[in-house]
């Protein structure tokens, strides 16, 4: 209670925006300092072009002490990010989405502690299954949650060897 987080997301954007949203709620409902920033088309693009925006957000707010960051390429550039900036790994909690060989490597690393993994994976393969059912015999359309799994230095080992492979 009382401490800075911030949220880089998408709040302009219907559906995209919920989660965004929910972040900031969330943190603001336990009492926090909530700074959200907006990603802009260009970096939403191009995550390469978001490390002066992280760089420039940390020079100006030393006291923060959470990112929660609703992108999983910008998730994916965190360490880099973070390393640029001179912030050591575990010196911020950092969360994020979609889990890729960078961002397991940003949670090995240090630099991110928590990635939240729909396993598109999954949602790829069931879309597939999906339509074969629908066109050989009908089916009507399936409604699945391919789950919402998390990556930590718990179980990365485990899973950054099927993120490198596209599985997770």
């Amino acid at each position: 209670k009382g401490d800075r987080a911030m949220v880089w997301g998408i709040k302009d954007i219907a559906q995209r925006s919920d989660s965004t949203r929910g972040l900031i709620k969330t943190l603001e409902e336990a009492g926090m300092k909530v700074d959200f920033i907006q990603i802009s088309q260009e970096v939403d693009k191009d995550p390469t072009l978001g490390a002066p925006v992280v760089t420039s957000y940390l020079a100006t707010h030393p006291d923060v002490k959470m990112v929660l960051v609703d992108h999983g390429a910008l998730t994916a550039q965190m360490g880099n990010f973070l390393r640029n900036a001179a912030v050591k790994p575990g010196e911020l909690f950092v969360a994020g989405f979609s889990l890729s060989p960078a961002t397991a490597d940003g949670i090995q690393s240090g630099y991110v502690q928590l990635v939240a993994d729909c396993q598109p994976y999954l949602m790829g393969y069931l879309s597939v299954v999906q339509l074969v059912l629908s066109e050989r015999y009908g089916f009507a359309g399936l409604d699945i949650n391919t789950g919402a799994g998390f990556v930590t230095k718990d179980n990365i080992a485990l899973i950054a060897p099927l993120a490198a492979k596209g599985l997770r």
